[in-house]
């Protein structure tokens, strides 16, 4: 296996208002079994047996479970690069313990990401009160200390919500005093974040429309940054419009290495859990626990999509059959694309999108957006049932004003 995700952690010390795992007692009872396995070899055997070049810690705060990795760090000789995201509530110095050992594997590369959505009125309000300045104090530390190492990279994943657009972020100045927040945090190897949407999400009309707008200020952000260089370390403010480019720029591949768009989950990346189970990717690692899943979603498993997402590695007839149909989502591209342009093209009709996708142009640049920008086989798997087909609240939040928005920018 060329990638894995390892499922690191079953409980977390935050409250995200945006998470989208279901929250109940069975996961203390998965976080103790998933640092038996760390303790006990059963982690260090999967991998030893899938030996992955790139490996990324998954589930909920990994740095909770982190102090009982470490000491599997100097097995794993073969890996070319880690990485995580962490909130940096507690246990932050655990990461420099990790680059320790990183740097003993010779060539090995150290990616981490902060989680921290903006200032308090933002991050306090989607984590919990107090947050934001405990976590700033905890970067600044992890960053002096890790400054030695020049193989970890680091960088900041803000998470914005439509409450957030709505209230907290709903006037240009505002916008501007969000970039200008994680532009003084920011420094030469540290550069700062665009905004991302929560994904998953479940999206109405309105809430694309309230999307649309929020994309007009963070154009209006660019554009007078341009003129008056009050952000040090700003070029683009929209992260989806990078993502629109890249499509542009590789457009002759489309047709020919599709793959090189979408999400390598369920290809060349699987995750895996503490019971030796392989999933499509985190998105579903909770999902194989029968309590959890009965607390979390009652008897809906078959309704819902999410079986026939993960097989047991010694299974090696499952393990073939859903490796065969993952790997058809990185192909059928046309099928993918013209069912995603009759989606659009339906929903405007019914009023929740624009008008403006009756430009069949327009339409089409949409669906590839969907497909490569947006792409998660997983999530289309569990909401529609089919991996090729993308969720109706994706259209929704993208076809009221931030596709417009993306084009105009980008053409």
């Amino acid at each position: 296996m060329e990638a894995i995700e390892l499922m690191s952690a079953g409980t977390c010390n935050m409250a995200c208002s945006y998470c989208f795992i279901p929250k109940n007692e069975e996961m203390k009872k998965i976080h103790n079994r998933i640092i038996e396995s760390m303790k006990n070899g059963t982690y260090l055997n999967f991998l030893k047996e899938q030996k992955p070049y790139y490996l990324s810690f998954w589930g909920t705060e990994p740095t909770l479970t982190m102090e009982y990795f470490i000491p599997l760090v100097k097995e794993l000789i073969w890996l070319k690069e880690i990485k995580f995201s962490t909130n940096l509530l507690t246990n932050h110095l655990q990461i420099v313990e990790l680059a320790k050992e990183v740097e003993k594997l010779k060539g090995c590369k150290l990616n981490v990401q902060f989680s921290l959505d903006g200032p308090a009125s933002i991050t306090d309000k989607n984590r919990h009160k107090n947050a934001t300045n405990k976590i700033i104090s905890h970067y600044k530390e992890v960053e002096e200390l890790l400054k030695p190492y020049s193989f970890v990279n680091m960088c900041f994943k803000p998470t914005i919500t439509i409450d957030n657009m709505k209230n907290d972020l709903n006037t240009l100045d505002k916008v501007i005093e969000w970039y200008k927040f994680f532009d003084e945090l920011a420094d030469e190897k540290v550069l700062p974040p665009t905004p991302t949407f929560e994904v998953p999400g479940n999206y109405t009309s309105e809430d694309g429309k309230v999307a649309g707008q929020f994309f007009k200020y963070i154009s209006e952000v660019k554009r007078l940054n341009q003129q008056e260089r009050f952000l040090k370390y700003y070029t683009e403010t929209n992260g989806y419009v990078m993502r629109f480019k890249k499509l542009l720029n590789f457009n002759r591949e489309l047709q020919y290495k599709f793959k090189m768009f979408t999400c390598s989950g369920g290809d060349t990346q699987y995750g895996l859990d503490y019971n030796g189970n392989m999933h499509i990717c985190h998105h579903t690692f909770f999902y194989d626990s029968p309590e959890y899943f009965k607390l979390a979603y009652g008897d809906k498993l078959h309704e819902r999509g999410f079986n026939n997402t993960s097989f047991h590695r010694d299974n090696k007839y499952k393990k073939s059959r859903i490796m065969y149909t993952n790997r058809a989502y990185h192909d059928f591209m046309r099928f993918k694309i013209n069912t995603t342009v009759t989606m659009i093209k339906e929903l405007m009709i019914c009023g929740q999108v624009s008008d403006d996708f009756r430009d069949n142009d327009l339409c089409y640049l949409l669906a590839l957006l969907i497909h490569t920008g947006f792409s998660c086989p997983a999530e289309n798997k569990i909401k529609t049932g089919s991996l090729l087909i993308p969720p109706l609240s994706l259209i929704r939040l993208l076809g009221n004003g931030c596709m417009q928005k993306i084009v105009k920018e980008t053409l």
